[in-house]
């Protein structure tokens, strides 16, 4: 196609013309040899004589200046004369300009000093900025400003239909290739603390559920650990022997379905069928010995207490194979024991994964989290660790203090032995039990993701009981775990925000309107992760797909700037 060829435009352009009375033969003129372009349909035209009879003149030309996307500037000694012009239509055309929402171009008419005036850094019609009263012939100066507006309607200024649809094959590339640099600083791990702590935000945000009440905790608080001083017990830790025989007396007589003592012991004086115990794996890469169970507790009943080590606990450790040195050879966490204990009694069968290669009780399977995993990349994934749906609950005694510490009922341990109080559980019998120690000197305490939200780290035994409730309720009550979407799903993601921002700052030209767009778009995808993660367990990238909708809206704009002189919209 040549440059003479007719412009396939979506619509007409508007041209407003900006110019003094006294110049008005001379804009007829203009306007003559112009015509051609408005019966290709390529231009509209208008100015202030076409105003109607009892239209305000003020309202109507600021419409018509607002809505123009070409203002053609008729300079002269009358147009820099008119203070009007100046106040008026020359500066909304300048904001118009530099707002990217309109061309302006000036068109000399008659010669003047315009150094220093406002549109004096723009390109100039016509030729060489020789005014039209100065060429011998003026139907050639006319000539040459219609087809300088023909050009400046063509590309690099105006894009025309066709062009733009040749021009979508470099801003796709360009889109998906800020997706793959996101894509590749993510797998190297720059931004996964961006990502894990924006999971923690919308942890902090997911509406409170009801406590679980199939468990209860029994603590030793600081309290509780005075009281024993005070009456000379023999401490071993946090907890006497004499406090524990008393408690666990107590408890045995309102027969719960299982009794969890999260407290190292090497040996107990009770054996009951319903108690499980904890030990500590060991771990030779970092010399840490380990502690066994207590003597005489079978290795059904015994689980391992142990953690994944991050700074705030986001994964839930479910099984591990022991160190053969190791003095805690149980392969199952201690929250599974208990939650495998009382599932058998609910009918729920167990696969172990050191067999099925997955681990699933009843219909439900506990992913396996992979080194590269949802913000994780490349973490220490041994053993089989799953991600943790923490349970945040209100206090029934305080409804207005909602925190993952109150999972389940929690009582005191002076609470059970001096007042009674496992009077007032209801269903005890159908309830774990786990007893553990919340004393704040114990350091049996912990980071979560809701540490910016909630003062103070979780105590171990709370952790437990979190860990335990997850199993109940993903077999029992269908409550989500935490899934993500395979690598490949995540990836085509990121790529498509990467092009939501590759299309405002293409097609949203004037910056406020790319800004404001920008930000609802940002606010699209938190509000989309928020959804997902509170209303369906998922976590999806939400940093990669924020910085490539920034990244590729920045490039884009700067690559559509420098297609044009001219500071203009796209049609």
């Amino acid at each position: 196609m040549s440059d003479d060829s007719p412009v396939q435009l979506a619509e007409a352009v508007e041209v407003f013309f900006s110019y003094s009375h006294r110049d008005e033969e001379l804009r007829d003129e203009l306007a003559k040899h112009l015509s051609n372009l408005k019966r290709q349909g390529i231009i509209t035209d208008w100015y202030d004589r076409e105003i109607s009879a009892g239209t305000e003149r003020t309202v109507e030309i600021a419409a018509r200046l607002n809505s123009a996307r070409i203002i053609l500037l008729l300079v002269s000694a009358d147009f820099m004369a008119s203070d009007y012009i100046h106040d008026v239509e020359l500066r909304r055309a300048m904001e118009r300009h530099q707002a990217g929402e309109a061309q302006v171009i000036p068109v000399i008419l008659r010669p003047v000093d315009w150094d220093g005036a406002p549109f004096s850094r723009l390109q100039p019609l016509p030729k060489d900025a020789i005014p039209v009263t100065e060429w011998v012939n003026h139907d050639a100066a006319f000539r040459d400003i219609a087809q300088g507006i023909r050009n400046a309607i063509k590309p690099g200024s105006y894009t025309p239909l066709t062009t733009r649809k040749r021009s979508f094959l470099p801003l796709f590339l360009k889109a998906s290739s800020i997706a793959v640099l996101v894509l590749v600083l993510r797998f190297l791990g720059i931004l996964q603390p961006a990502e894990l702590w924006t999971f923690d935000c919308l942890m902090q945000l997911r509406l409170p559920e009801a406590q679980d009440n199939r468990l209860l905790i029994v603590e030793v608080t600081e309290e509780d650990v005075n009281a024993q001083k005070k009456r000379n017990e023999p401490m071993q830790g946090s907890l006497s022997d004499i406090s524990l025989n008393n408690l666990l007396k107590k408890l045995e007589k309102y027969k719960p379905r299982a009794i969890g003592l999260d407290v190292y012991r090497d040996e107990l004086d009770f054996q009951q069928n319903n108690l499980f115990a904890v030990c500590k794996a060991s771990d030779s890469s970092v010399k840490l010995q380990g502690s066994g169970p207590p003597s005489g507790i079978p290795e059904s009943r015994v689980g391992f207490s142990d953690f994944v080590p991050e700074e705030a606990l986001r994964r839930h450790l479910l099984y591990l194979e022991p160190e053969a040195s190791s003095l805690c050879q149980a392969r199952d966490a201690f929250s599974l024991v208990l939650a495998r204990h009382y599932l058998e009694i609910e009918g729920k069968q167990y696969y172990d994964p050191s067999s099925a290669g997955e681990l699933r009780i009843g219909d439900v399977v506990f992913k396996r989290l992979q080194p590269f995993t949802g913000g994780y990349q490349g973490i220490d994934a041994a053993g089989y660790q799953t991600l943790l749906n923490y349970r945040s609950a209100c206090n029934p005694r305080n409804v207005s203090s909602c925190s993952p510490q109150n999972i389940a009922l929690r009582v005191t341990l002076s609470d059970v032995l001096d007042r009674n109080v496992l009077d007032s559980v209801e269903n005890l019998n159908q309830r774990i039990v786990v007893i553990g120690v919340t004393h704040p000197e114990s350091g049996d305490s912990w980071r979560t993701p809701y540490n910016a939200g909630f003062d103070g780290d979780m105590p171990g035994v709370v952790m437990q009981a979190q860990m335990v409730s997850q199993i109940l309720s993903a077999v029992l009550d269908r409550r989500p775990l935490l899934w993500v979407w395979p690598q490949w799903g995540e990836a085509l993601w990121i790529l498509a925000w990467s092009g939501v921002g590759g299309a405002l700052a293409w097609w949203v030209r004037p910056l406020s309107r790319l800004v404001g767009g920008s930000v609802v778009a940002l606010l699209i995808l938190w509000a989309s992760g928020w959804v997902v993660l509170s209303c369906f367990g998922g976590w999806i990238p939400l940093v990669p797909p924020a910085l490539s909708l920034a990244a590729s809206g920045f490039l884009i704009r700067f690559y559509a700037g420098n297609q044009s002189r001219f500071l203009s919209p796209e049609l």
